[in-house]
């Protein structure tokens, strides 16, 4: 079947990871197209195959590792997909308190993650991770840890603020040149007695904590008082910015709330009492940056003891909840009547399950050696007629990739 070229390309656009996997063994034009960064690129902007990752610890007084799921969508746990892991160095490690990977957060596909031995950044789809190098500083002391993308530099970053004996400091990985270095960083200090899950939005990674604040001004015994503090790290410019928070966050039994990102903008999760009864807050801020514009668009409850706030997943809210001992996920609509589904079957409750949203990128983790490819002319797999050129050159050190410029009508100027 000749079909026009742009329909081609529609098609492998509108595929999953796994399916372009398979393609690529086809021939050696396709191959090339489906590893070229330009597809790779528009890809990435058209994804729509959003994934949930979940991760929970051990069974209690058992020798098991922890269980992984992802899930396209909430489906009972039977029929959710288990990932192969067993040769992810990270899944081999445990010690006597059993499991300790922790996943920190998602960038455009890629998970960044850390267990007592080191730190990894794996693409789901691909199956490929790669092992972070070793700190600088041994006596490096990280309080917030984060994956984002450079888009100056095209390049992701892993970054880590954190002390040294003398002063605050900022330890940055670059996925380009596979190494890290330290800049100058002032950022709050913060209470670690909340568990804090950072979300990258807007080209900066974004933390919410509680930090303990000298205040002068009060009496002897109210002189350090809580506070609740947004703040964020600009991978382009490298930057810690603080983020002011809604009014109704101030005050000392406060806790940080849960950071997301509901309808392309940055949104906060708060559990709350209204004397016996809990109720769960949504915040939007509708323009970046402007506290003026932060909006409570939902409060959903009363009803959900015993429960915790993982994501947003698809304009739901996502919530583990404890039931007769059991861990249930609960979907609840952000929809007008806030209906909710829940789901059971992961076993006892355990407060330490994570949930992270991530969607399939075509974003290699996997180190190359570098390569060059003599100039290629591909007209066979579109036409001469519906793709202008389709041109292959060779990119040298230090990624080795294979570049694919598309010079066509519809394509001019993404």
């Amino acid at each position: 079947m000749d079909l026009p070229g742009e329909m081609w390309l529609d098609i492998l656009l509108h595929l999953p990871v796994k399916s372009l996997l398979q393609l690529k063994s086809v021939c050696k034009s396709w191959c090339a197209l489906i590893d070229s960064p330009q597809f790779k690129a528009i890809y990435l902007s058209r994804a729509k195959n959003y994934a949930l990752l979940l991760k929970r610890p051990p069974l209690k007084n058992t020798n098991r590792s922890a269980s992984y799921y992802i899930h396209s969508n909430l489906e009972p746990v039977r029929d959710a997909t288990k990932p192969d892991l067993q040769h992810m160095p990270f899944s081999r490690h445990a010690n006597f308190f059993g499991d300790t990977v922790m996943l920190i957060c998602d960038c455009n596909g890629l998970i960044f993650l850390e267990d007592d031995n080191g730190m990894y950044l794996l693409n789901p789809a691909l199956q490929e991770v790669r092992i972070l190098p070793p700190l600088p500083r041994s006596s490096f002391i990280g309080c917030y840890l984060g994956l984002g993308y450079d888009s100056n530099a095209n390049d992701y970053k892993v970054v880590i603020l954190g002390e040294n004996q003398t002063a605050q400091m900022a330890n940055v990985y670059s996925l380009n040149s596979d190494s890290w270095r330290e800049i100058v960083a002032q950022f709050p200090t913060c209470v670690l007695d909340e568990r804090i899950f950072p979300v990258y939005f807007n080209g900066c990674m974004h933390w919410s904590a509680c930090t303990v604040e000298f205040d002068p001004t009060s009496p002897r015994v109210a002189r350090r008082r809580r506070r609740v503090v947004l703040f964020s790290f600009d991978m382009s410019t490298e930057v810690v910015k603080e983020i002011a928070l809604p009014d109704s966050f101030r005050g000392e039994n406060i806790r940080p709330p849960r950071l997301g990102v509901l309808r392309e903008s940055l949104a906060l999760i708060y559990r709350r009492y209204v004397g016996l009864e809990d109720r769960i807050d949504v915040w939007v801020m509708k323009e970046y940056g402007v506290k003026e514009t932060w909006t409570k668009m939902y409060s959903i409850g009363p009803g959900f003891d015993n429960v915790f706030c993982l994501c947003f997943w698809k304009d739901e809210l996502l919530l583990q909840r404890c039931v007769g001992g059991q861990l249930i996920l609960t979907l609840i609509s952000l929809a007008a009547g806030h209906k909710f589904r829940t789901f059971d079957g992961y076993g006892e409750y355990d407060d330490s399950v994570v949930a992270i949203v991530y969607k399939e990128s075509w974003i290699s983790v996997k180190r190359s050696s570098p390569k060059w490819a003599a100039p290629v002319m591909i007209f066979g797999l579109f036409g001469r007629q519906s793709l202008n050129l389709l041109y292959m050159v060779g990119v040298g050190p230090p990624e080795g990739v294979i570049d694919i410029m598309l010079f066509d009508s519809r394509l001019q100027g993404q």
